[in-house]
């Protein structure tokens, strides 16, 4: 059994023609002269000798994956072009990082770059979009001229700096944090940035952290330059796994892993600065006056008064020996307490009465 043999076409066949031409125009160039070999090695030879340089032996494959397009995303246009879209967007910012990497220098980098793209793009000026009046420094209650105005004003951005020195997660239970974790989901219909500075996540409650769209963790303050670098990543949920992640910014085929703040001078920063002194001064008061009025309460001997069933356990326990019978009931309603406050006392006294037996057998 014989093959047939089938001639190739080479006209026929593009693909084919276009590999043997590709192989045939395969020649190095040297950029600064008319010079061509069909060997890198003769080419690197030619610039140390002819030019006295070397030539980058990856520079054809950088062509490949090289962007020609100059433009690159800037800080203000990445939060400005999502609160002015048209899909009715907001994002939260979570600037994480030690004390002095330049956390609230940051925000009011990106507060004022923001501020100029909207400017830019929507008209008006960056004082229509971002002044000092829309910070929060160090205290919740410092949010309450911002959220009243909310309505008012569109494509804002907010700053709530150190925020986590009244907000903290450990009083999440507090009326002030519930109502602030309601007001935080608030935003989102008002097309705003929401800027949070804080020295660590944990310091704050989970609600800001799980919405937060973006988070910026300062890695390096440059103090000669006066910059700063963060590592700048987005805030993602594996709903499923209950896990987050936080992938880096991806734009037109560039990833942005790190960003640099410059340092913001000029009357902005001066009342920034006169304004978080001032706050702090009444905040370390406040501490320092707290911790005298309880030093003297124990040096006056103020006791804190004892819960209720701690108070009344050896009165119910007597009513009890007096009366065996008399019901949990008819105890609350002459004590003037719950059930459970009463079977709490109950159960006080015993350990108490158990807890003397003990002492006295001991010395028996």
């Amino acid at each position: 059994m014989s093959a047939a043999i089938t001639e190739i076409n080479m006209d026929d066949n593009p693909i084919l023609k276009r590999i043997l031409k590709l192989q045939e125009e395969k020649s190095w160039k040297c950029d600064k002269c008319e010079f061509s070999c069909n060997d890198f090695t003769e080419l690197q030879k030619h610039a140390e000798n002819a030019h006295n340089e070397q030539v980058d032996p990856l520079r054809e494959v950088k062509k490949l994956y090289i962007n020609k397009d100059k433009h690159r995303l800037t800080i203000g246009e990445l939060f400005g072009s999502r609160i002015t879209s048209r899909h009715n967007q907001n994002a939260i910012l979570n600037i994480v990082g030690k004390q002095g990497m330049g956390k609230s220098n940051a925000a009011l980098y990106i507060a004022t770059e923001t501020a100029k793209w909207i400017a830019k793009h929507k008209g008006g000026k960056p004082e229509d979009y971002f002044t000092i009046d829309n910070c929060a420094i160090m205290e919740l209650d410092t949010i309450i001229p911002i959220v009243k105005n909310i309505d008012k004003l569109r494509y804002n951005i907010f700053i709530l700096d150190d925020i986590g020195a009244s907000y903290g997660a450990r009083d999440y239970q507090n009326v002030v944090n519930k109502a602030f974790n309601k007001i935080i989901q608030t935003f989102r219909d008002s097309n705003t940035l929401v800027i949070l500075t804080m020295p660590d996540d944990f310091l704050i409650d989970k609600v800001p952290r799980k919405l937060a769209h973006f988070q910026i963790e300062m890695t390096t303050q440059i103090f000669h330059k006066n910059v700063s670098i963060g590592k700048l990543s987005e805030v993602k949920e594996i709903y499923k796994a209950h896990k987050t992640i936080y992938p880096f910014v991806c734009d037109n085929g560039v990833k942005y892993t790190r960003c640099m703040f410059k340092l913001v001078e000029g009357p902005l920063h001066e009342e920034y600065n006169r304004r978080r002194t001032e706050i702090r001064k009444r905040m370390t008061q406040d501490c320092l006056d707290t911790v005298e009025e309880a030093t003297n309460s124990i040096a006056e001997g103020k006791v804190k008064q004892p819960p209720k069933h701690i108070e009344i356990a050896q009165k119910v326990y007597q009513k009890t020996l007096d009366n065996p019978k008399i019901s949990q009931r008819a105890l609350a309603d002459e004590f003037g307490c719950s059930r459970d406050t009463i079977k709490k006392a109950l159960n006080h006294a015993k350990r108490y009465q158990s807890n003397e037996i003990t002492k006295l057998a001991a010395i028996i």
